[in-house]
């Protein structure tokens, strides 16, 4: 798969990451508004920062 010059097997393993990135951001702003992250609210900051780039990324793989 490393320097194979397969394309489509590397944008298969960043779609993959990208998605698994992006659900455990979901899981962490789950957690806060479940009141598992002390305070309450103090991870939104880092949620967002952690679903922005995985979030573009798929939409450039897309287009």
């Amino acid at each position: 798969m490393v320097n194979r010059v397969d394309a489509d097997t590397g944008t298969t393993v960043v779609v993959v990451a990208c998605v698994y990135m992006l659900l455990a951001s979901l899981a962490m702003g789950l957690a806060d508004l479940l009141g598992y992250w002390l305070p309450r609210g103090g991870s939104i900051r880092g949620t967002v920062a952690s679903t922005v780039l995985p979030a573009v990324a798929l939409v450039v793989i897309a287009v």
